[in-house]
């Protein structure tokens, strides 16, 4: 019986430069919580009967090559979300200054396809490697004054599951601490909040072509892209109740910050919801002997100011997102 550690594990991104084939190297590693690169097998089930109560044997059916993983979020990793919205640009905000220093603004993108992955896995005792990744959800997790979470999944169209992995794990360790939630309305900002929790969901599909192949031959969109999330409140937010049954739209604005950098530069990453609603809850807890409180889930929506449904811009040393 093996007894592996999980510590040993390493997981590793590249886009691809050639989306479905995958590269022989990859260079973006993440210090991982967890993390799972697998093919879920389906069968084949068989309905016929043969003068019997018993079930013939099913046959083997398509493979679902998909992964997930769980890491902090780190200053010089801020790949995942471009990965999940599919735009980025990039520029120098103080070159004279700050000759070091990148800013890097990534939103939803418009058409066309999200970036495609490579993706290994070492798992110590098997290693895994995929290609024509795509994200299907991203979720971020923070609460005040700790370090902000982030957990991925994707879709994938191949799956090799003995591969000779050649990659040398490097790693990025400048995480990111949670700085606040500012909500506003009218420009007037509050900061009643003290846990967030971010999801995008771009709603993929795996689908399988006629062939002699058990993979899937695309990954694509099968729904609308759908970014929600869940506000906690130190105390009850009467005027965001009034939100939710108005119907008011708001802005969100979640903030996180790192060491310093150049100057007065610093690490940081700053999520823009230009436009969010509420959907549901903001329900207040009451107990006899506790501050009452409550929750609201919200979603984003478009903003027709902006002609944005989120903005993401990320502050580091790194030079291009790929």
């Amino acid at each position: 019986m093996s007894n592996v550690l999980g510590a040993r594990g390493s997981i590793g991104f590249k886009k691809e430069a050639v989306p479905g084939a995958a590269e022989e190297t990859v260079n973006l590693f993440f210090a991982s919580t967890k993390f799972n690169v697998f093919q879920k097998p389906g069968v084949i089930e068989r309905e016929a009967r043969i003068n019997t109560l018993a079930t013939l044997p099913a046959k083997k059916g398509l493979l679902t090559p998909q992964g997930s993983v769980e890491t902090e979020l780190v200053a010089a990793l801020p790949h995942p979300f471009y990965w999940a919205l599919g735009n980025v640009s990039s520029s120098q905000p103080d070159a004279t200054n700050a000759p070091t220093v990148y800013q890097h603004l990534i939103t939803l993108l418009a058409s066309g396809e999200l970036p495609s992955l490579t993706v290994e896995g070492d798992k110590v005792d098997v290693q895994r490697k995929q290609a024509g990744a795509k994200i299907n959800g991203l979720e971020l997790s923070c609460a005040a004054g700790e370090l902000a979470t982030l957990t991925f999944d994707w879709l994938a169209k191949t799956h090799d599951d003995s591969p000779t992995l050649t990659s040398t794990p490097a790693y990025q360790l400048t995480p990111l601490t949670f700085e606040g939630a500012y909500i506003t309305i009218n420009e007037t900002p509050s900061t009643l909040v003290e846990n967030v929790t971010l999801k995008i969901d771009n709603g993929l599909e795996q689908k399988h072509i006629l062939g002699d192949s058990r993979l899937p031959g695309v990954v694509r969109r099968e729904k609308v892209p759908k970014i929600t999330g869940k506000l906690v409140f130190i105390d009850y937010p009467d005027e965001e109740y009034t939100k939710l049954v108005n119907a008011t739209t708001f802005a969100l604005v979640l903030r996180f910050r790192g060491e310093v950098i150049s100057g007065t530069y610093y690490n940081q990453l700053e999520i823009t919801l230009p436009a969010a609603q509420y959907t549901e809850g903001l329900e207040p807890d009451v107990e006899g002997d506790a501050v009452i409180t409550a929750e609201g889930d919200f979603e984003a929506v478009y903003d027709s100011e902006t002609a944005k449904m989120i903005s993401i811009v990320a502050q580091n040393t790194v030079t291009v997102l790929t």
